[in-house]
């Protein structure tokens, strides 16, 4: 009996290790959607704030944390993007993100997307294609 109880109780272990971990990695994915609309937000408003891998101390990491204390002035005054995501979020949701650049013929800039590592790559074609529309849409 006691031997059963055991067995049970390790199994029970590992299929709520498996769900933590899968309910992290939602969550991590979940974030990276608001870090990902929240840029397209502050692009829209002219607030850029994402640092190319090519500079120095640029990248996704470093982009997240000035998109966190970037703010617009407007006509209906300062406008921030607050991100209410803690430091140990933002490092498992970095991984979901991706640095695009959009390119249109009034301006170009950067913004971050989100990306799910699980999905099958871009073709060249595709991932043009999608980067024209990205910059379509902030027309």
């Amino acid at each position: 009996m006691m031997a059963v109880i055991t067995l049970v109780a390790v199994l029970g272990g590992f299929a709520f290790s498996k769900l933590s971990k899968q309910a992290k990695e939602d969550s991590a994915k979940r974030n990276a959607q608001i870090i990902a609309a929240t840029s397209a937000a502050a692009y829209e408003v002219g607030a850029y704030h994402v640092i190319p891998e090519t500079v120095p101390n640029g990248g996704v990491l470093n982009s997240i944390k000035l998109l966190r204390i970037v703010g617009v002035t407007s006509d209906e005054g300062m406008k921030s993007f607050d991100l209410p995501i803690s430091k140990k979020q933002v490092l498992a949701a970095a991984k979901y993100l991706e640095i695009i650049e959009i390119r249109n013929p009034d301006s170009c800039g950067y913004i971050l997307d989100y990306r799910d590592p699980s999905a099958p790559q871009l073709s060249p074609t595709a991932l043009a294609a999608r980067q024209q529309a990205l910059s379509a849409a902030s027309l």
